[in-house]
């Protein structure tokens, strides 16, 4: 997919939900699809559905970064959590 007129992959998390089209938001799905180890534009889409106040895109959102982790999204001692 092509990159949507003005919207560059190197921009900020944060992307502002009143210029973003549904061009950017199928851009950022098709991204993590194509590159699911890409955790810049999962979050920029998970930021992007909150901001949009898109409930599903946001949980789709994070369902693919969850299984873009896979088992690194894991703790692995209680430390972090203060056993």
């Amino acid at each position: 997919m092509e990159t949507p007129f003005g919207f560059s992959a190197d921009r900020g998390l944060a992307l502002d939900a009143e210029t973003c089209g549904d061009a950017i938001v199928d851009y950022l799905a098709h991204r993590v699809a194509r590159m699911p180890l890409d955790l810049h534009a999962h979050v920029q889409r998970i930021i992007l559905g909150a901001r949009l106040q898109d409930r599903a895109g946001a949980y789709a959102a994070l369902v693919d970064l969850f299984l873009a982790l896979a088992d690194k999204g894991t703790r692995s001692s209680g430390a972090c959590w203060g056993r």
